[in-house]
């Protein structure tokens, strides 16, 4: 059920927008310039700066609201005086929550919708014409007034692009904010907004339909409240194909109207919040100069240090894979796309903190239920949903979706005649065949794979542990009474990282001593699928002995040729590998993409 107040501008020019309260079970909320507010939280200010941005005055300029209840032909004022006295208005303060001026027209069924509700009274009569221009009668003498600033346009993100998001069905690419089974996501946002104040520039990598973009748009959501901030979200899917001939510059000036340069300048009179999605689009191919960057993308990048160090702009920028963990180590021929310079840690997201906390996943899964799956009448069964889901997805946002959208379709024509749904029901659908499929049939990450392969037996190792993760060891619940990481802890890490090395059409093979009749364990055997570029590796074995920092011999061992001595480093940050005829250290970099 939709409520709809009318708002009407006072000016040369009249114009009349309206406030839409929509009812949902979610509960009630409002929709204005694409952003959702939920009608608690909704307050007298957000209606002046929809306003302004949507007239083109400056957002700082004073506006008096006034509550009446009158048809619009009957309004013939022009002073306050006129307002209280004839239409015996009621002034409305800016601070406070909407529903406080509107309690007892919420819910009425006398209530009269085509009447005029709110009358804006601006500081003296306006035109209302184009969105950057507004002509204001000062001491006998029109001025043409312009804003310091490109403020939000009236397509997605604030641009110039006049598209709708997330509303398709089957498509997992960013959300529809106007559902009502949306969570917002507060905990997450608070954390990241505080992120960004304090480092200047975010880079938000995590693996594909995880929740990159529907987190942005949250952001931006919650951002576009403080009328004292610009906030822009860009995709760089919105700029073009990604093999495209496209130019950073070229599609930010279209879908803004203004240059990145010009955009820059603004930055001085007003602080904003730059967001941008899809950025490894402008990454480079490792080892190139920033100059290199795909579509003149170095001009993006150029804008970083900036941010770290002082201005207006912030910028959170979203990834998919690239930057570190994508190197090939194992040859001087570089082939993959990173970003162009070495970013901190203090200045990086990954999919850790782009899951849902326990909190947010409950309150979506609780909304998604009352929305689409009430017909789950046991209170246990939707309890044994909840954690079910939760414990296989692990809170990963996009795979919770796909879970619960497809529980959605699959029983949605079945509950057209049956008036139950069971968690045994779903349980079995979850491990069906049909659903595995569908699973395996979406992208939800790769293992990053090099072009060039590693040449010789010890450069695979090297590689391999290069690409090893050391916090993965580190933290790893695999350990013993004495608290050290069993052997299994690293031979997991070791086989995840390996499989980064190899091809795709070569294979590592884990715990084959019986294939080969050993009486001992053989723990790994690479399969040579591809003979002509790593046949060493099938030809070549090693005993690996691994200990951890605190279990350092001074004197190795070598029981033969094939026996190598690995020694992890305080912290597990690095490895030494030490064999008879050389020793070497290598830095555990390698990251989960």
């Amino acid at each position: 059920m939709v409520t709809s107040f009318n708002c009407y501008v006072l000016g040369d020019s009249y114009d009349t927008f309206s406030i839409n309260i929509y009812n949902e079970k979610s509960g009630r909320y409002i929709v204005l310039d694409n952003i959702k507010y939920d009608l608690n939280t909704f307050k007298v200010g957000n209606i002046k700066d929809f306003i302004c941005h949507s007239i083109g005055v400056s957002i700082i300029c004073k506006m008096k609201f006034w509550k009446i209840n009158i048809k619009k032909k009957e309004i013939n004022v022009s002073t306050e005086e006129d307002i209280v006295q004839k239409l015996h208005g009621e002034e409305m303060e800016l601070e406070e929550p909407f529903e406080v001026y509107f309690q007892d027209e919420l819910g009425n069924k006398n209530f009269i919708a085509s009447n005029i509700h709110i009358i804006v009274q601006p500081p003296s009569p306006i035109t209302i014409g184009k969105r950057k221009k507004v002509k204001i009668e000062r001491q006998e003498e029109d001025k043409d007034v312009k804003l310091s600033y490109t403020p939000r346009q009236r397509g997605i993100g604030g641009t110039m692009f006049l598209t709708t998001e997330g509303d398709r069905v089957g498509n997992y690419e960013g959300i529809d904010l106007n559902s009502p089974d949306i969570c917002s996501r507060e905990q997450t946002i608070q954390k990241l907004v505080k992120k960004i104040y304090k480092a200047g520039f975010l880079l938000v990598r995590s693996p594909p339909m995880s929740g990159k973009t529907s987190l942005g748009q949250l952001l931006e959501q919650h951002l576009v409240k403080d009328s004292d901030i610009r906030v822009i979200r860009i995709s760089c899917l919105w700029m073009g194909n990604p093999s495209g001939s496209w130019t950073y510059e070229e599609e930010f000036q279209r879908l803004m109207g203004i240059t990145w340069e010009k955009f820059h300048e603004e930055c001085f009179h007003i602080k904003t919040i730059f967001i941008i999605d899809g950025v490894q689009m402008l990454y480079v191919p490792s080892g190139e100069p920033m100059s290199a960057s795909r579509h003149n993308g170095n001009v993006f990048w150029e804008t970083i240090k900036r941010c770290q160090q002082v201005g207006n702009l912030f910028i959170v920028a979203f990834a998919a894979y690239g930057y570190k963990g994508a190197w090939d180590y194992s040859s001087t021929t570089c082939t993959i796309d990173v970003s162009p310079f070495a970013i901190s840690s203090e200045n990086m997201w990954g999919i850790e903190d782009v899951r849902f906390t326990k909190d947010e996943y409950k309150d979506y899964f609780l909304r998604f239920c009352r929305t689409h799956l009430g017909k789950i009448k046991d209170e246990n069964d939707v309890k044994y949903l909840q954690k079910y889901v939760y414990n296989t997805t692990d809170g990963h946002p996009g795979l919770v979706a796909f879970f619960m959208n497809n529980i959605k379709n699959h029983f949605f024509p079945q509950l057209k005649y049956d008036d139950t749904l069971t968690f045994e029901r779903i349980f079995l659908y979850l491990k069906s065949y049909r659903f595995m499929n569908a699973v395996n049939n979406r992208r939800w990450g790769s293992t990053v794979r090099p072009t060039i392969p590693p040449q010789d037996f010890k450069s695979f190792l090297r590689s391999t542990f290069t690409k090893m993760n050391a916090e993965t060891i580190r933290n790893s619940y695999s350990v013993g009474k004495d608290r050290r990481p069993l052997e299994r802890a690293w031979q997991i890490e070791f086989y995840r990282a390996a499989t980064q090395v190899l091809p795709p059409d070569a294979f590592i093979s884990p715990d084959v001593g019986t294939h080969w009749g050993s009486k001992g364990y053989l723990d790994f055997f690479v399969h040579d699928g591809w003979n002509w570029a790593i046949e060493d590796i099938c030809k070549e074995w090693a005993i690996i002995d691994i200990r951890c920092p605190d279990l350092r011999s001074d004197e190795p061992e070598y029981s033969d040729r094939h026996w190598i001595n690995v020694y992890f480093q305080e912290n597990w940050k690095s490895v030494i590998i030490d064999d008879k005829d050389e020793k070497v250290e290598v830095e555990l970099t390698g990251e989960y993409s």
